[in-house]
């Protein structure tokens, strides 16, 4: 929906990427949306991936105040564990922003040009969230989507 600025022009909220073949312009809203699905495919959530990834790459712990298994496992196994997930977060990027594998024409992303669009859009978020009212793309998603203030991004 677009946002209604202060001098009563309608702005539209398009976020604009490459998916490896062309130029995309979406709908941040439903990209967030997507981004929900594509947890709740792979029975997960949004602030279970964040909490995951804050914990395999930080080894913090969880906000319920127990150990992470990063704080306490070693490093082969932390390792182990970073690739099954990083692939898993991949996937689930993927699959919210309509991103293929990269084939061997040169079409499609490499994992980390797919963890660039998801790291441009959380940054184009927060920018937008900070100089825009609360609208129904800037406010928290409900039914398990993700939520600005726990994505991986800003975790850095």
């Amino acid at each position: 929906m677009p946002v209604e600025s202060a001098n009563g022009h309608v702005v539209r909220q398009i976020y604009r990427y490459s998916d490896g073949t062309k130029d995309v312009a979406a709908d941040p809203a439903v990209l967030w949306r997507r981004l929900g699905a594509a947890c709740r495919a792979r029975e997960t959530t949004w602030e279970a991936l964040c909490d995951r990834w804050r914990e395999l790459t930080l080894g913090t712990v969880a906000d319920d105040g127990e150990a992470g298994t990063a704080a306490t496992a070693d490093a082969d196994s932390r390792g182990e564990a970073w690739l099954e997930f990083q692939g898993e977060f991949t996937a689930i990027v993927r699959d919210a922003f309509g991103l293929g594998e990269l084939a061997a024409d040169g079409t499609g992303v490499t994992e980390g040009e797919a963890l660039a669009v998801l790291a441009g859009f959380l940054e184009w978020r927060e920018k937008k969230d900070a100089s825009t009212a609360s609208s129904p793309s800037t406010s928290s998603p409900s039914a398990g989507d993700p939520q600005a203030g726990s994505s991986p991004s800003s975790a850095n």
